[in-house]
């Protein structure tokens, strides 16, 4: 168990040190959540 922690806390620390991606990342997530809400959203009322 100490060892997957170890993994996570290795790969967590290098995916948060390039402040680029991150922002990115979230950055697609709120567009997908923006045209899912924009061309979808009325289906799903209907």
């Amino acid at each position: 168990m100490r060892v997957i922690l170890k993994l996570v806390k290795r790969n967590s620390l290098n995916y948060l040190y390039d402040k680029a991606s991150v922002f990115f990342s979230f950055l697609s997530v709120l567009i997908i959540i923006f045209l899912y809400a924009a061309f979808l959203g009325k289906l799903q009322v209907d």
